[in-house]
C-alpha cells in the first residue's frame, strides 16, 4: 500500500496566489478576494512532531492527507515544540499550558480562523490532564454552533486528578461524564478501535448514534522498492542475509512487553542462532507525557545485557517522522512481536505500518478484540506476553512456512482495508462536511 508516495512529493495545496490572495482583514479575520475559497479545517492538538510521542505523527499525517484533498488545514497546538514548516498547513503555536488563563487566546483564533469544521485529538496525559482543553467542545458550540466538532480519541483511560477548584466543581456537576464537554458537545466522535469504543460506551451510552471507529494508519511514508529497503534496513541494523530479523515496533517505554520479548529471543537462541532482534522506534518524550519513566532507556539496555543479547539487538533509535529509515527496517523484518499488555488492536498505529509492510505478526490478544483481527490468519494471537509464550509461538510460526506466508498476505489485506489513508481521510471529512 502506497501511503503518501513522500509527504513532500505533492505541490502544496495553496500555491503561492492563492496565499496572496488571502488576507487578514481589520478584525484579524482570515478572508477571501476570492468568490469561493477552500474549506477550513481547525485540528485542535497537544503535540506536533518533532515531539516524540505517537499521537503526534498521527495528527500530522492526518492534517497533511486533509491538506492533499484542499482543505485548508489550521492546527492549534502548544508552543516551545520546535515545530518544522510544513508548506500546506498552517501551525499556530498559541498555548504554553492549556489553562484557562489562555481561553482567549483560543477564542481570538476562532474567531480569525473562522473555521469550517473543527477536529480534536484527546489523550488527558498530552494535556496534562487540565480541565480547559475538555470544555472546547463546549466554548466552541457556544460560539460557533453551526460547526460541525470532531472529538478523536486517541486512547480512553482515566479522567484528570481533582486538583484546583474548577475541575471538582465539573465533576459534581457532570456527574458520570468524566472527560467535560468532550462526550456531551461533539457532533461526532472517533474511537480507534472496538476496545476504545467500548470505553467510550461505558461512560456515556447515549452517545452510540454519534461514535464511529476510524483507525489509525501507517505514520511514514513507505519505500516504492521492497528489495533496495529490505537490504538498506538490513545494512543500518548491522543483520545479515542469513539471520532472521524478529522486530518490535513502536515507541519504547513500560508496558509494552519488550523486556520479555528480549528474555524470549535469548530462550530460542540457544536452539535458533541466527535469531537477531530489532527495537524500532524511540523513546517517549518524557517532558510532554505525564508518568513517564525517564530511567527507562537505560532499564531496557540493562534488560538486554543481562540476557546476553548486547550483541543480538538492535536499536533504531528515534528516526524522522518523513524518514526513510522506519520503512526500510520494517521491510527488512521476517517476524513483528507485539506483547502489548492491553493486547493488540486496530488503534496500534504500530501494526498498521507493520501489515502495511506484509510483516507477519504476533500478538497478544487483549479482553476485547476487534472483529477484523483473525487468529492465525492476519494475526496470530497469543494469550499473555510471558517470555516462554512468546518463544513457543515464534517456534511455531517459523517452523510453518505456509503459517508465515498466510500471516504475510492477512497482513497485506488488513493494511487495504483499515490501514489506507484515502479511506480514513474520505471518511472523516464526510463527518466533518469538508
Amino acid at each position: 500500500m502506497d501511503m503518501l508516495k513522500q509527504v513532500t512529493a505533492r505541490p502544496a495545496t495553496l500555491t503561492a496566489p492563492e496565499i496572496d490572495a488571502r488576507r487578514i482583514d481589520d478584525q484579524g479575520a482570515v478572508s477571501d478576494t476570492r468568490e469561493t475559497r477552500q474549506k477550513r479545517l481547525l485540528y485542535i492538538a497537544a503535540a506536533l512532531p518533532p515531539t516524540r510521542v505517537p499521537e503526534a505523527d498521527h495528527v500530522l499525517y492526518q492534517c497533511l492527507h486533509f491538506a492533499e484533498r484542499g482543505v485548508e488545514v489550521h492546527v492549534l497546538t502548544r508552543s516551545g515544540q520546535n515545530i518544522e514548516h510544513h508548506p500546506t498547513i498552517m501551525v499556530h503555536e498559541i498555548v504554553e499550558a492549556w489553562s484557562w488563563r489562555e481561553v482567549p487566546a483560543v477564542l481570538r483564533l476562532l474567531r480569525r480562523v473562522r473555521p469550517d469544521a473543527i477536529m480534536i485529538s484527546f489523550l488527558g496525559s498530552l494535556y496534562q490532564y487540565r480541565t480547559m482543553p475538555t470544555m472546547i467542545p463546549f466554548m466552541v458550540k457556544l460560539f460557533r454552533s453551526h460547526v460541525p466538532v470532531l472529538v478523536q480519541f486517541a486512547n480512553i483511560g482515566q479522567g484528570g486528578g481533582l486538583s484546583g477548584f474548577i475541575r471538582p466543581l465539573l465533576f459534581r456537576m457532570l456527574r458520570r461524564y468524566r472527560y467535560g464537554s468532550l462526550l456531551v458537545s461533539p457532533d461526532v466522535l472517533v474511537a480507534l478501535s472496538e476496545d476504545h469504543r467500548q470505553r467510550v460506551l461505558a461512560l456515556a451510552p447515549s452517545v452510540a448514534p454519534r461514535i464511529h471507529i476510524v483507525p489509525c494508519c501507517p505514520q511514514m511514508p513507505i519505500a516504492h522498492d521492497r528489495a533496495i529497503a529490505r537490504r538498506n534496513g538490513r545494512q543500518k541494523l548491522g543483520i545479515g542475509d542469513s539471520e532472521i530479523l524478529v522486530t518490535f515496533f513502536g515507541r519504547l517505554y513500560p508496558g509494552k512487553g519488550i523486556e520479555q520479548l528480549v528474555e524470549a529471543i535469548s530462550l530460542l537462541r540457544r536452539s535458533r542462532p541466527r535469531l537477531r532482534l530489532g527495537l524500532i522506534g524511540g523513546f517517549l518524550e518524557s517532558k510532554i507525557c505525564f508518568n513517564t519513566d525517564e530511567t527507562y532507556e537505560d532499564s531496557l539496555r540493562n534488560c538486554v545485557r543481562s540476557h546476553g543479547m548486547e550483541a543480538f539487538t538492535s536499536f533504531s533509535g528515534e528516526y524522522h517522522w518523513n524518514g526513510p529509515d522506519v520503512s526500510e527496517y520494517l521491510f527488512a523484518s521476517d517476524i513483528a512481536v507485539l506483547p502489548l499488555g492491553p493486547g493488540v488492536h486496530l488503534y496500534n498505529s504500530s501494526l498498521a505500518a507493520l501489515c502495511a509492510h506484509g510483516v507477519p505478526v504476533i500478538g497478544t490478544r487483549g479482553p476485547v478484540t476487534d472483529s477484523a483481527l483473525r487468529h492465525s490468519e492476519n494475526v496470530y494471537f497469543i494469550l499473555d506476553g510471558q517470555p516462554t509464550t512468546i518463544a513457543a509461538a515464534l517456534q511455531t510460526v517459523l517452523d510453518d512456512p505456509d503459517l508465515l506466508c498466510r500471516l504475510s498476505e492477512g497482513s497485506k489485506r488488513l493494511a487495504a482495508e483499515y490501514f489506507d489513508w484515502h479511506k480514513s481521510i474520505d471518511r472523516l471529512a464526510k463527518m466533518l462536511r469538508l
